[in-house]
């Protein structure tokens, strides 16, 4: 039931819809979201324009909920601190 959420229900069911026709798995709209944070995060978009692209009111907000520590971000982190070791290194 949308009730005064129709346009976005109606948004949805049409995104819905057409990734069926085309044999795409749906994807709720607010994954959406947490994917564009989450990709913006790995390559390097700064966390402050990433909230004001949301349009949260805080960085915080971005920091905490949004974005996503992946296999290959995790990887990279590795790769940094093993290169900072190593060159600290004797």
């Amino acid at each position: 039931m949308c009730g005064s959420r129709t346009i976005v229900c109606s948004a949805a069911a049409y995104a819905d819809a057409r990734a069926a026709e085309a044999g795409l798995p749906v994807v709720r709209f607010h994954a959406l979201r947490h994917g564009h944070a989450t990709i913006g995060g790995e390559e390097g978009v700064p966390l402050k324009v990433m909230s004001e692209r949301l349009g949260h009111s805080s960085s915080r907000i971005t920091a905490d909920t949004y974005s996503q520590v992946t296999a290959a971000t995790d990887r990279a982190a590795a790769a940094q601190i093993a290169a900072a070791i190593d060159g600290q290194l004797p």
